[in-house]
């Protein structure tokens, strides 16, 4: 009978792009009073200052003049350190997450690698990114990435296992607006049992040390995970193993 260990596998490749990563919106609206309401009752507007300090309330029963803005859109941010905001590549219609200072990181909870990874096999984990701003040769980046695995069942946790090997740091070619991939970092064969194949992994990507980089000027794009697939039977798990999980509450 064929079974995994039969076949040489390729290794695959799994992507987790910066829009999978966990954010929230801020909210960056500005009002617009009309003008021209005389009254002899005071009326606070609900705001002190507009975005450039500028008085806003208005208390007095005095004539409003009025004052006219405009409505922004919401800006998201990542909901870990540093609150990273996701932005638009160059003009090119497509988005990124902006690293505005060390230790900005970004967290998700990854629950489709687990069914389809065999774990006597090690995972590879790099960091795709770009860079929207001129890059010098002195310029330096370091990314940290943890992990954390939760069977079912078992209580969810900010990632905070290191790598066995971590990423080297990058000191990027000149040229902006490349796809960069870091060096390879990796998770030993045989750190997880099977019954991990049921569960979640939760991943933290951090810019640990920024070297001569403005803010800004380093975008994330996506965690990279290579694995070899399990997909036989094998002596921990018959065919039928995902169809007959029992329920956890």
């Amino acid at each position: 009978m064929i079974r995994d260990r039969n076949i040489d596998w390729l290794r695959s490749v799994y992507r987790i792009p910066y829009h999978l990563f966990g954010y929230e919106p801020t909210h960056l609206h500005t009002i617009t009073i009309l003008g021209g309401v005389a009254t002899a009752t005071s009326h606070h507007i609900g705001l002190g200052t507009d975005a450039n300090g500028g008085a806003l309330a208005k208390v007095s029963a005095t004539s409003r003049t009025g004052i006219t803005g405009v409505q922004n859109g919401e800006a998201l941010v990542g909901l870990d350190d540093g609150a990273p905001q996701i932005a638009e590549v160059s003009t090119f219609g497509f988005g990124g997450v902006e690293i505005a200072a060390a230790g900005d990181s970004l967290t998700t909870l990854d629950l489709w690698l687990p069914p389809h990874f065999d774990p006597e096999q090690e995972i590879g984990v790099r960091v795709l990114w770009t860079t929207n701003g001129a890059v010098a040769t002195s310029d330096a980046i370091t990314w940290l990435v943890t992990y954390k695995q939760s069977d079912v069942g078992e209580a969810l946790a900010a990632p905070a296992t290191a790598l066995d090997t971590v990423i080297a740091s990058a000191s990027p070619v000149t040229t902006t607006l490349l796809l960069r991939r870091t060096a390879r970092g990796i998770i030993n064969a045989n750190k997880f049992d099977y019954t991990a194949r049921q569960g979640a992994l939760a991943w933290n990507v951090e810019a640990d040390v920024l070297t001569g980089f403005s803010a800004d000027e380093v975008v994330f794009l996506a965690l990279e995970l290579d694995y070899v697939p399990l997909v036989c039977a094998n002596r921990d798990e018959k065919i039928d193993v995902f169809s007959a999980l029992a329920v956890n509450d």
